[in-house]
C-alpha cells in the first residue's frame, strides 16, 4: 500500500522522563522527519509492557542498584531502580550491603565496609525516655488516689470499731435498764 506524503515526512518518537532515573514512557507522537529528536527522545519503538528506556532499548522490568557518594569516601547513601540493561552511574553498584552493617557503610570497590556493632552504639547511645508533663500529672494523680484511699480504709475501720463499741454500750446499757425494771421478786 502506498503511503501517503504526509506518512513519510513524519517519524514516531517516544519520549521518556529523563529526570527520574527509571526513565518511564511519557509520550509518543509524530513529529517530522527532520525535526532533531531530543536528549529524552527515540525513535526505538517499545515493545509490549516494555516502557522504561535504559538507553539502548525499551524493557519492563527495574533493577535495585545501592548508591554511594565518592566524593566521600564511597558512603552509602541509599538505593534506587534502574532500567534492567541500563548502564551503572559511577556512583552505583549492584552489590547489597550485607544485614547486619552499621552505618556509615562504605563501598570499597567490592563489597560494603560498616561500622562494627559497637562502636556504632556507642556513638549512637539509646534516647532516655522523659515523661511527658501530662505522664507526671497522671503519676501525681495515681498516688494521690492511693493515698486518699488508704486514709479512708483508716477513717472506715476506724468508724466500724466506733460503731462495734457503741452498740455494745448501747446493748450493756439495755440490759442494765432492764434489771433494773425487772420486778423484783419480794414479800407476799
Amino acid at each position: 500500500m502506498a503511503q501517503t506524503k504526509e506518512n513519510t515526512d513524519t517519524q514516531r518518537v517516544y519520549t521518556y522522563d529523563a529526570d527520574k532515573i527509571s526513565h518511564p514512557l511519557i509520550q509518543e507522537e509524530d513529529l517530522p522527519k527532520d525535526q532533531p529528536l531530543q536528549a529524552n527522545q527515540t525513535t526505538v519503538e517499545p515493545t509490549d509492557g516494555a516502557n522504561y528506556w535504559n538507553g539502548t532499548s525499551w524493557v519492563d522490568q527495574l533493577v535495585v542498584v545501592y548508591e554511594f557518594d565518592p566524593t566521600k569516601d564511597n558512603v552509602y547513601t541509599g538505593t534506587n531502580y534502574i532500567p534492567q540493561g541500563a548502564v551503572l552511574g559511577v556512583n552505583q553498584t549492584f552489590t547489597k550491603p550485607e544485614d547486619g552493617l552499621y552505618q556509615p557503610m562504605r563501598f570499597n570497590g567490592t563489597v560494603w565496609v560498616g561500622t562494627p556493632k559497637e562502636e556504632w552504639e556507642k556513638a549512637h547511645p539509646a534516647p532516655v525516655a522523659k515523661p511527658s508533663e501530662t505522664t507526671l500529672a497522671m503519676n501525681a494523680l495515681g498516688q494521690q488516689l492511693v493515698q486518699a484511699k488508704a486514709e479512708s480504709d483508716k477513717t472506715n475501720k476506724s468508724l466500724e470499731q466506733k460503731f462495734d463499741d457503741l452498740t455494745q454500750s448501747v446493748n450493756m446499757l439495755g440490759q442494765m435498764i432492764a434489771k433494773t425494771q425487772a420486778p423484783q421478786g419480794g414479800s407476799k
